[in-house]
């Protein structure tokens, strides 16, 4: 259901206090009479109401017993505080918002049929009536003429609700019903008055025909043609009728128009003439702000484009600069990474094995392995304390070396493995074992560790590895590296280099 004041703008217009006060009293009744009929108040908007109802009958019920109770308030008040309202109510699916405010289609026909409503007056749509008609005998429902609604795509069939003659109040809703009383003395009085006003037109008529037949031509040709003039003459018209009639009983009448018309004329003239100035003006501020605006829209741009030449040289020279500054820590690192392995490569080189049973070796070692181990030494590897523990055998057709350097304290940490540390660390592995190892290739990652390629001079085809141990406070506490050859023609796959590598384990 949709309810709106009728006139509300212009009754606040006229006295806004007092208006406000009306609505609120006006507003009791339609809040009683909604909840009255299970309805809820959904919408508020100033004078406008939405309500929702359970049933379709208790709307209809509800939409005429507002209008009586606002009928039977306004019977009471004066005439210029009288308040109406329209309502429309129709049926369909809505949508209620986690607020309880309600939209949709069904809403907006509501909407339209309450505009359609006359003042005081209930519209409905088609399905209103066809769920309620045969359950309200005492309302009908009148079909209205329907142009169609704004905005609204289908078809929606208004009625005008209308209570029955044995229904008390009213015919049509927000309609009274007057009845006026028989009056037997009027029928008595009509004759006399008939015959007495007969006999007054024939007493002017006669009046009347004797002195127009008394007047001239010339004088009837003149109120005939000043009675043709007196509201459609033009001046040039009436200047002519003043040419013919100079001195005639209409000349002053005459006159007084002309001058009328000319005056007329003249404030035409005037405000056509001030409407082309006011065009001219207009037009020139309007082609002068236009230049403006062009003018400053192309100082704008000029700064736009200024300030992003001026960015993109920023970010060039600050690229430029970030670049350099990574080369030049690249470089640094290089050079301090170079500079730790080969103080470390030296330290390592000056290390001295000595051969010890491999059952004292912390390398888990297959058998015909031989075994060394050098002293404790500090450093060399990482942060701490540590050991090198070593094992190798040697024959013509398989030849195999591993070293393991190993955290002596809990709190020795191995540097981690990387790639271009160990592209150093196995080749120096193998060249201070063999001195003949050649062909490199380049050193790979696998599930494992680490592996590259090599070829030694006396036919050698080998694989050297790395294998990181467990980690520890962000290093490693040990780490396994070696090689293995096979000689004579013996193939060295990929899977017993695998197999070599992950068998390889620290006690």
């Amino acid at each position: 259901m949709s309810i709106d004041v009728v006139s509300y703008s212009k009754m606040m217009g006229e006295d806004e206090e007092g208006t406000l006060r009306l609505l609120d009293t006006h507003r009791a009744y339609i809040d009683n009479s909604i909840r009255t009929y299970s309805g809820r108040i959904a919408n508020t908007a100033g004078d406008s109401v939405l309500a929702e109802f359970t049933s379709p009958l208790d709307a209809v019920r509800c939409g005429v017993d507002i209008q009586d109770n606002v009928l039977n308030l306004n019977s009471k008040l004066p005439a210029n505080r009288h308040m109406q309202l329209r309502v429309g109510i129709h049926v369909d699916d809505i949508i209620i918002q986690p607020s309880g405010d309600m939209i949709g289609e069904g809403v907006n026909i509501a909407a339209r049929l309450q505009s359609a409503a006359e003042p005081g007056g209930v519209t409905v749509s088609g399905e209103i009536v066809t769920q309620t008609r045969a359950k309200l005998p005492d309302v009908s429902f009148v079909p209205m003429a329907n142009a169609g609604f704004k905005n609204i795509l289908r078809a929606v069939e208004p009625f005008r609700v209308v209570k029955e003659a044995g229904a008390p109040g009213r015919t049509a809703v927000g309609v009274p019903v007057q009845k006026t009383a028989a009056n037997p003395q009027s029928s008595l009085l009509r004759w006399p008055v008939l015959l007495v006003a007969a006999f007054c037109l024939v007493v002017v008529i006669a009046v009347g025909g004797y002195f127009f037949l008394r007047e001239s031509p010339a004088v009837v040709a003149e109120r005939t043609a000043w009675t043709q003039l007196r509201e459609a003459g033009t001046i040039a018209e009436i200047e002519a009728f003043l040419a013919k009639y100079p001195k005639g009983a209409n000349a002053s009448a005459a006159r007084a128009r002309l001058a009328s018309l000319r005056d007329e004329r003249a404030e035409r003239l005037a405000r056509e003439q001030a409407r082309r100035e006011e065009a001219e003006r207009l037009a020139r501020e309007k082609a002068l702000a236009e230049a403006e605006a062009a003018e400053r829209r192309q100082r704008e741009e000029e700064a736009r484009a200024a300030e992003a030449a001026r960015q993109a040289e920023a970010a060039r020279q600050a690229s430029e600069r970030r670049r350099r500054e990574e080369m030049e820590r690249a470089e640094s690192r290089r050079q301090v990474d170079a500079q730790r392995r080969e103080r470390r490569i030296e330290a390592t080189r000056k290390l001295e094995f000595k051969p010890i049973p491999c059952s004292q070796s912390k390398l888990v070692a297959t058998v015909g392995l031989s075994c060394s181990a050098t002293p404790i030494y500090e450093g060399y590897d990482g942060k701490g304390r540590f050991r090198r523990w070593a094992a190798g055998a040697h024959s013509s057709l398989l030849a195999t070396y591993i070293v393991v350097v190993e955290g002596v304290d809990p709190v020795s940490v191995l540097d981690p493995v990387t790639k271009q540390d160990e592209e150093t660390w196995l080749a120096e592995i193998s060249n201070v074992t063999r001195f003949n190892a050649t062909r490199w290739s380049e050193v790979e990652a696998s599930a494992a560790g680490f592996v590259a390629h090599f070829s030694t001079f006396d036919g050698g085809n080998c694989a050297a590895f790395a294998k990181p141990g467990p980690v520890r406070n962000q290093g490693l506490s040990w780490v396994i590296r070696g090689y293995v050859c096979a000689y004579n023609g013996q193939p060295l796959s990929a899977e017993r280099i695998r197999s070599i590598l992950e068998a390889q384990k620290v006690n």
